[in-house]
């Protein structure tokens, strides 16, 4: 029986079952095992702007018994998918979880940028749901999402409880500057190799806890020693730093990142279970989501030999007939080399710089800089 599968329908069934596979591997891990309930939502912003993410909704979570509450807010040309290691870890510990799009990302409405980039209407609306405690609510934000939360504390500074920024800062892009108070209950975890180092002033991400400004908000004078907490819970001036080693975007897939939000949200809010920090389980929804995509890719090979073999008929020259290809030689190979390698230094910058100066972001192109690297393009 076997015998009469060919190549094309093993790799089609081969694809297929990936997809399958990879999908329902990454619903698990999503769901926590389909316990957490996982919603698309949108939701009005100031001037109508609409808002869109996803929320996490622990099992536990009712109108008579609220959980304890988290906004996660990703960086620049990011949306909410890239908070979903954080979202995953907080909802399986019985924390409320709203991963949103900011304004102009993902499925917002633009403009990106606007209206303190959609932190402060983020955290009304979470605090408008009647499972959630608005006793017990934590910001964390990653890049320009960390932004996005201190604006919203500034904003609503009664309306939240502790924060943690990943990848961020205060004081930058608009952001209120940080103090010894504010904001409430802080946790920076900034990695080893944060190539941001405008972040915080300093010349290597290593040098962090010699930051002045970090000090500034830590209450210090001296170098800050990590996963130390200054201040106090109970006033609300807590800070402790964390040092992962990882890049900006490392941090997204990072169980020590993670883990050091956990375990700052199981300390300055209430209502949640007591897993350990250690205890991950989202790298599934990663490693399934690529399962899925190696599955699409495969899956493009048979239908391409499919194609190929439909049209083969109709056309005036068959595939045989089609000349060798041949490539460059000598000096034009060198110089085609020469030209690829330095068109995108000398034009890039220039012509991206242009392209999002020229059109501004609407509603057919809610992201300036995607649409400057498309006119580069």
């Amino acid at each position: 029986m076997f015998r009469d599968f060919n190549t094309k329908r093993v790799l089609f069934i081969v694809a297929i079952a990936l997809v399958i596979v990879g999908s329902g591997m990454a619903y698990w891990a999503e769901t926590s095992g389909q316990s957490v309930e996982v919603r698309d939502v949108q939701f009005a912003g100031p001037n109508g702007t609409m808002i869109s993410g996803e929320l996490y909704i622990p099992p536990d979570a009712s109108d008579t018994d609220p959980a304890p509450g988290i906004l996660a807010t990703h960086g620049y040309i990011n949306y909410h998918e890239t908070q979903s290691p954080f979202a995953i870890e907080y909802a399986k510990r019985g924390f409320v979880t709203l991963a949103v799009d900011q304004t102009g990302h993902g499925g917002s409405d633009p403009p990106a940028l606007g209206h303190g980039f959609g932190g402060p209407a983020s955290l009304e609306y979470l605090r408008s749901l009647s499972f959630v405690d608005t006793e017990n609510i934590g910001l964390e934000g990653h890049s320009m999402g960390g932004w996005s939360s201190v604006v919203a504390a500034a904003v609503h500074p009664d309306a939240y409880d502790s924060m943690v920024l990943v990848g961020s800062s205060t004081g930058s892009f608009g952001a209120p500057a940080g103090s010894p108070e504010f904001p409430r209950n802080l946790a920076v975890v900034y990695g080893e190799y944060e190539e941001f180092r405008y972040m915080w002033e300093v010349k290597q991400a290593q040098d962090v806890p010699n930051s002045q400004k970090l000090q500034d908000v830590f209450g210090t004078d001296t170098a800050i020693e990590e996963e130390k907490t200054y201040g106090s819970i109970e006033d609300g001036t807590a800070r402790r730093l964390y040092t992962p080693s990882r890049t900006h975007p490392g941090v997204h897939l990072s169980p020590a990142a993670t883990a050091a939000s956990i375990e700052w949200f199981q300390e300055t809010l209430d209502g949640h279970d007591s897993t350990p920090p250690s205890e991950q389980t989202w790298y599934f929804k990663e490693a399934g989501t690529l399962i899925s995509m190696l599955g699409g890719i495969l899956f493009i090979f048979p239908l391409g030999g499919v194609l190929v073999e439909r049209f083969k008929g109709r056309a005036t020259t068959s595939v045989e007939e089609l000349p060798e290809a041949v490539g460059a030689t000598g000096a034009a190979k060198i110089g085609t080399a020469l030209v690829a390698f330095f068109v995108p230094i000398l034009s890039y910058y220039q012509l991206q710089e242009w392209g999002q100066n020229t059109f501004p972001a609407s509603r057919l192109l809610p992201q300036e800089i995607t649409t400057g690297v498309t006119v580069w393009a």
